[in-house]
């Protein structure tokens, strides 16, 4: 096998990878609030927020899809230094958000100042935090719409944040009961998994170009090849 067939064999088999983890996220994050509700609340109201399924019989279906998307954050590598950072950071956020559950209590109950707790809502805004920082600045370069992930995703952050700390106590308790937080986090993460299909549409626009590219890649191997032969004009003895 020639340099250059080596080459072409390993280009591609680059792009299907990374191909493969941008589709593995966008299968996980539009799946993991619907595999949530299913495993623990079919044909009743969902919990009152994602992170609450900790303390039903979906744990496994909440800490799994989490601790997943963490590994891939981290293991998929950017071009840019500072894309790559934000997702590991993301990365390593979403695993602490799966290993640190939310107080017992729920967004309906009292305040606790647990350990795991405060680690759990610390990590769950710098994981958004991050991936809408590359929604913003990273974004697809040939389909466009991440801008408006990056939107979204500033909507739920700025609806969240004054839910536990600016709402009278009579109003938090109303929109508990409606599972705000819960809907909130829906259009966050359904945000993030539209982005990797995005960027999952970029890579298979790469694998066109590298599949266009085959015949004349071919076609100049065949002219080096026969140049070399041996007895050719300019060929090898």
């Amino acid at each position: 096998m020639t340099a250059e067939v080596r080459a072409s064999s390993t280009d591609t088999t680059s792009i299907d990878t990374y191909r493969s983890m941008r589709r593995g996220l966008v299968f996980v994050g539009f799946a993991f609030p619907i595999v949530l509700y299913a495993g623990s609340s079919w044909l009743e109201w969902p919990r009152s927020s994602m992170s609450y399924y900790y303390y039903t019989g979906a744990r496994d279906f909440f800490v799994g899809p989490l601790v997943a998307i963490g590994l891939f954050l981290y293991l998929y590598k950017s071009i840019y230094f500072i894309d790559n950072s934000l997702l590991n950071v993301a990365g390593i956020a979403a695993v602490a958000i799966a290993l640190f559950p939310m107080n017992q209590n729920g967004d309906c109950g009292g305040p606790s100042g647990s350990f795991p707790s405060k680690v759990h809502y610390i990590s769950a805004i710098i994981f958004f935090s991050a991936i809408s920082l590359v929604f913003c600045f990273y974004y697809p370069a040939k389909h466009k719409g991440s801008q408006w992930c990056a939107g979204v995703m500033g909507i739920c952050i700025a609806a969240a944040s004054p839910y536990k700390t600016l709402l009278p106590t009579e109003l938090q308790a109303t929109l508990c009961s409606y599972s705000i937080i819960f809907w909130i986090e829906l259009g966050a993460v359904w945000a993030f998994a539209y982005y990797w299909h995005l960027k999952s549409l970029d890579m298979d626009d790469s694998l066109k170009q590298w599949l266009a590219n085959i015949p004349s890649a071919l076609t100049e191997i065949g002219n080096r090849l026969r140049a070399d032969a041996p007895g050719k004009p300019g060929g090898k003895e």
